[in-house]
C-alpha cells in the first residue's frame, strides 16, 4: 500500500502531516520527522490516548481538532486532583498535548488557564553514601555488576548504555563518546577510574580467538530493509561490538 507522505512548511523546519492517514500514523510521522526517540513517541502517544478516552462521552470518540482548549486544562486539573500524580506526571502530559497540538494538527494551543497544578512539598533527596553504594551493586549478579557500575558511574540512560559501543570508549582520555542520545545529540562523560582496569579485561575476551565468540550486533545492523540477513559493516572490527547487549 501506497502512502503519501506530509510535507515540510518551507523554511520552518516543520513537517505537515498527510491528513489522510488516521491521527496515530500522522503523530509517528511527526516524531520520525523530528528524529524523536521511540519511548518518547510511546509516552506521548499513550497520554493522547487518555486525554481522548477522558473526553468521550457517550461510547463516541470526538477528535482533538474539535475539543475547545479548555479540554486540555480539564484534563490535566483530573490529574492533579483526581489521580494525584507526581509534578513530573503532569508535565509530561502537558508537553505530549502540546507537541499533538502545534507539530501534527498544526493548532498551536493558548495559554492553558485554569489548571490545578500538582504541588508537592519540598522534601529532602534520599543520598546513599559510597558503602551503600558499593553494598548494592555488589547484591546484582555478576554478569550485571559492570553495566550497572558503568550507569552509575557515567550518567548514562539505559538506552544509551544498550547502544554503546567499543569504540565510543576513550581510555586515553578517560571518556566516553555517547551518540545520539537524547534528542539526538552526541555528548561526552567521564569514564571512571574504577572501571579502567576492568572495562579493558571484559573488551579483551571478545577478541578472536580470546573468548566465547563474537559480541553482539543490533539485529538492525545485521538485516537489510527486506529482512534479508547481510554482513554489516565493521562486523569484523571489534570497535563496532556493542559492549552491553542486553540479554
Amino acid at each position: 500500500m501506497n502512502i503519501e507522505l506530509g510535507k515540510t512548511a518551507g523554511g520552518r523546519g516543520k513537517l505537515i502531516p498527510n491528513t489522510t492517514l488516521k491521527l496515530q500514523e500522522q503523530f509517528h510521522e511527526v516524531m520520525r520527522f523530528k528524529h524523536l526517540s521511540e519511548r518518547t513517541e510511546t509516552a506521548y502517544w499513550q497520554w493522547v490516548v487518555r486525554f481522548l478516552k477522558f473526553h468521550r462521552h457517550g461510547g463516541e470518540w470526538r477528535h482533538p481538532r474539535i475539543l475547545p482548549a479548555a479540554a486540555v486544562g480539564e484534563f490535566l486539573t483530573d490529574l492533579s486532583v483526581r489521580l494525584q500524580v507526581a509534578a513530573a506526571t503532569q508535565n509530561q502530559a502537558l508537553n505530549a498535548l502540546v507537541f499533538l497540538y502545534g507539530e501534527v494538527l498544526q493548532m498551536p494551543l493558548p495559554e492553558v488557564g485554569g489548571v490545578e497544578r500538582v504541588r508537592r512539598p519540598a522534601r529532602l533527596p534520599e543520598v546513599l553514601s559510597r558503602d551503600e553504594v558499593r553494598w548494592v551493586l555488589a547484591q546484582a549478579a555478576p554478569g550485571y555488576q559492570l553495566p550497572l557500575r558503568l550507569l552509575y558511574g557515567t550518567g548514562m540512560r539505559l538506552m544509551e548504555l544498550l547502544r554503546l559501543r567499543v569504540r565510543d570508549v576513550d581510555f586515553g582520555r578517560n571518556q566516553i563518546i555517547i551518540r545520539a542520545g537524547k534528542g539526538d545529540k552526541d555528548r561526552v562523560t567521564v569514564l571512571p577510574a574504577s572501571l579502567r582496569a576492568e572495562l579493558p579485561a571484559h573488551l579483551e575476551q571478545w577478541r578472536p580467538g580470546n573468548g566465547p565468540g563474537n559480541m553482539f550486533l543490533p539485529r538492525g545492523d545485521c538485516q537489510t530493509r527486506r529482512g534479508e540477513s547481510r554482513t554489516p559493516p565493521g562486523a569484523g572490527i571489534i570497535g563496532w561490538k556493542i559492549i552491553c547487549n542486553g540479554r
